[in-house]
């Protein structure tokens, strides 16, 4: 995975991250708040040699010999003799393994200090512990060394900084703990959301599409730009790539209609569509676009006043009566998709050849806004009558098994996809099949594209 990609995939599950670093934060402050306040006193040990008196050459033995000794004495401090002897004298009621525990001895390196820290509960507790402890090893250092010189004590330990009452715990930090949790919370928010990508089986860049099938690819629309905060996704601009690229294909392959569709419904497929028939309509070129008609279920409720595509296959009415004109477009006319069941006719083959050769004679690009391939297969019939089908993928949105499963309906039921557009504008909506874009229009019967005259519609 490319660093750019890993940027595209983090600002996607920006959601997942910044719950991962909410909740880490709050964990921290929750272990935070109930630990207990720890404080520490330090107390500083010297470890001198008795011997030499003024003999130049026996001082620095005897320094040598301090020096080595404090290697051995930094273990002995927290030896079981030592410690039971601290809680024998204050009373405590700690085992010398727990004494233990609340206790770090450290040597300075070249020196012959021994550097004592004594936790505990409170300020006293942990002072008053620290100094038991420097008087306690004390006696315990000359014990050892009168046993084994048995006339005159060779090293001796020497308190050189007494254990002071802290002012201030040293344990928990509140603002370095939140921070920690809030770095550990990202870390896991990043490593959960690199996981969700690859475990997601999601489409994510032209090279998951290759995986799938060999065919052109295409980014049919770059991110609309934002206007008060809002996304715009009627951005014209946006379509006029992918409208030459259109233009191109019906140029090599004898202006065959051309069906859109995606695997799922939020491919967003009938919005591009819509919004390509407009940039091509203005180019300018003669667009006739099958796609559902202004009002879906709501207009279908009524007494059907928009004819057309099933009317047409039915022999109820001509094409060029089931045209209607867009507001706002004099090169564009819509050709409804939707009707009710009960007027729906069984896409004959014979019927849908004659339409398409129809179409052809009455405009330049015939565009087919089909249902979804989860939906219906009607988009897979479609296609085997024109210039095969573009499939619109969502990247991110669209399962890379739906595509999958897509591109095998095609090939079973028509000549398979001739490309595939990744769409990066997300559709508005969350209905499982919504229009293309709000169209105006009347249900009046409009002039027929082959006359050339304009109609008044607006695919917005």
């Amino acid at each position: 995975m490319e660093f750019r990609q890993y940027l595209r995939t983090l600002r996607g599950q920006w959601p997942v991250i910044l719950l991962a670093v909410v909740l880490g934060t709050l964990t921290a402050f929750a272990l935070t708040r109930e630990s207990p306040p720890v404080y520490q006193s330090t107390t500083k040990l010297l470890v001198i040699s008795r011997g030499g008196g003024n003999d130049p050459s026996q001082v620095y033995q005897g320094e040598l010999l301090a020096k080595e000794r404090v290697k051995t004495y930094t273990d002995l401090v927290t030896s079981p003799a030592v410690l039971q002897g601290v809680i024998d004298r204050l009373g405590l009621r700690d085992t010398p393994d727990g004494l233990r525990a609340r206790i770090a001895v450290t040597q300075p390196e070249d020196t012959a200090l021994i550097a004592v820290a004594v936790d505990a509960g409170s300020p006293q507790a942990a002072s008053t512990t620290a100094e038991a402890l420097a008087e306690e090893f004390t006696r315990y250092v000359d014990g050892v060394e009168q046993a084994r010189a048995r006339t005159v004590d060779l090293v001796s330990v020497t308190p050189v900084q007494a254990a002071s009452v802290p002012t201030a715990p040293v344990s928990p930090h509140h603002l370095l703990d939140l921070l920690l949790g809030a770095v550990a919370g990202l870390a896991v928010g990043v490593a959960v959301a690199v996981l969700r990508e690859f475990t997601s089986g999601r489409v994510r860049d032209e090279a998951d599409v290759a995986r799938i099938i060999d065919v052109p690819v295409f980014s049919s629309a770059r991110p609309a730009r934002r206007r008060a905060g809002v996304r715009n996704l009627r951005e014209p601009d946006a379509y006029l790539d992918l409208a030459s690229v259109l233009l191109r294909l019906q140029e090599d392959r004898a202006g065959r209609p051309v069906t859109v569709l995606g695997p799922t419904a939020d491919a967003g497929a009938a919005e591009l569509v819509a919004n390509v028939a407009r940039a091509l309509a203005r180019s300018p070129q003669r667009v006739v676009l099958i796609a559902p008609a202004p009002g879906g279920t709501d207009r279908q409720a009524q007494d059907h006043p928009w004819p057309g595509l099933y009317d047409v296959l039915a022999g109820r009415i001509s094409v060029r009566t089931a045209l209607h004109p867009v507001e706002g477009e004099n090169w564009l006319w819509l050709l409804p998709s939707d009707a009710p069941a009960v007027l729906r006719p069984a896409l004959d083959p014979r019927q849908l050849q004659r339409l398409m050769i129809e179409l052809h004679e009455m405009a330049e690009v015939v565009l087919i806004d089909a249902p979804p391939l989860d939906e219906s297969v009607e988009g897979a019939v479609l296609a085997a009558y024109g210039d095969g089908a573009l499939l619109v993928v969502r990247p991110n949105r669209t399962r890379r098994k739906d595509l999958a499963r897509a591109v095998e309906t095609l090939r079973d039921l028509s000549t398979g996809p001739t490309g595939v557009f990744l769409n990066r504008i997300p559709p508005a909506g969350r209905s499982r099949r919504r229009p293309p874009a709000p169209v105006k229009a009347t249900p009046a019967k409009s002039q027929p594209a082959g006359d050339g005259e304009a109609g008044s519609v607006d695919v917005g």
